[in-house]
């Protein structure tokens, strides 16, 4: 059995690297036919750098939208190749069930389903940051920033508004300071804010309430309840762009961020949901490709995986879109296609047992 599993392995993985290779290079000349103007105009120095540059930082991204389809058709070409000779009728003449044949592709699945999962939680959101403060193509700090440009997030019963945060702190800062039943009390306005042991201390402040007409002036000012300096940046990303770590910690105290609570769950959900939808594809090829003829069969599955793969994706990407606008359950959202699509999986190996 071993030896059965690292033949599966072995056969996946080679088909498995050309074909993500593949999509991935095709998808990234595409996206530079479409962005590549834009990209050599705003060059700093040279522009075969820029381009470079702008490549690298779009690679994670692709990589981890392009798993899926790889994974997809190296694991019916690679089973349909076995069926085509006869592999898979000597396999299950030796009593080898189904399920043991889905159980050789476990090495496969987790091959593929934990570095899809780091690619998308550790190198997308680095380099989306990186592509958004460089704003060119589809990638402009736009996730929580007004049209004039400022960053608004929630601090607990706090409206916190400010223009950039760099290692010297934060600027233009604006503390709305609201009561449990979200009134005003009081407005703190400052140029400066920088980080300190116990919070942040605002310089050259303003403090202004509905109650007293004149505003009162402060050197400094002693901000306890600030956000905390491991996630401003995380404060002007997009929930989808932020690590599974980043995520965690929105989910963990809701009342802070700049997107409602129910986006930073769904994504935290959608994290975790994708690498298991990638392992659904490996084990669903098994129960497709058996349910085919041997002769002329190898297209018609091909043909019927791509199929159910792009109704699944297509399905997916509905789903996501309702999760978003909050019309439906964080959880549900993010798992509905991945139950779906395990559904599928395990009606076709139950009615292909049962045939």
């Amino acid at each position: 059995m071993r030896i059965l599993d690292r033949y599966f392995t072995r056969l996946f993985l080679v088909r498995f690297v050309v074909l993500l290779f593949g999509i991935a290079s095709l998808v990234s000349l595409l996206d530079f036919l479409a962005q590549g103007d834009e990209v050599v105009e705003k060059a700093v120095g040279s522009p075969v750098a820029e381009i470079v540059r702008y490549l690298l930082l779009r690679t994670p991204d692709i990589v981890s939208r392009s798993i899926p389809f790889a994974v997809l058709i190296a694991t019916l070409i690679t089973l349909s190749g076995l069926q085509r000779h006869s592999e898979l009728t000597a396999m299950k003449s030796f009593g080898l069930s189904q399920l043991r044949m889905m159980m050789a592709l476990v090495p496969v699945a987790v091959l593929v389903a934990v570095p899809q999962f780091w690619i998308d939680s550790a190198f997308v959101p680095s380099s989306i940051a990186k592509l958004r403060a460089w704003g060119v193509g589809d990638y402009r700090p736009v996730a929580a920033a007004d049209e004039t440009g400022f960053i608004w997030a929630r601090q607990g019963q706090d409206v916190v508004r400010f223009s950039r945060a760099t290692a010297e702190g934060l600027f233009d800062v604006v503390v709305f300071r609201r009561d449990p039943n979200g009134r005003l009390v009081e407005q703190v306005e400052a140029p400066r804010a920088r980080a300190t042991a116990d919070g942040w201390q605002l310089e050259e402040v303003t403090v202004s309430r509905p109650d007293n007409p004149m505003p009162s002036h402060h050197d400094v000012w002693q901000w306890r309840g600030g956000p905390d300096r491991s996630i401003l940046q995380s404060l002007s990303a997009y929930p989808r762009e932020m690590s599974f770590s980043e995520l965690l910690h929105f989910v963990r105290d809701p009342g802070m961020g700049s997107s409602p609570p129910y986006l930073y769950q769904f994504w935290l959900h959608k994290k975790l949901a994708v690498p298991v939808a990638t392992v659904l594809i490996v084990f669903l090829a098994v129960p497709l490709v058996q349910g085919f003829d041997r002769r002329g069969g190898a297209a018609l599955v091909i043909a019927a995986g791509i199929a159910l793969g792009f109704v699944f994706f297509s399905f997916d990407g509905i789903v996501i879109a309702l999760g978003e606008a909050g019309l439906l359950p964080p959880a549900l959202a993010a798992w509905a296609p991945t139950v779906a699509f395990a559904a599928i999986a395990g009606s076709i190996a139950l009615r292909h047992e049962t045939l």
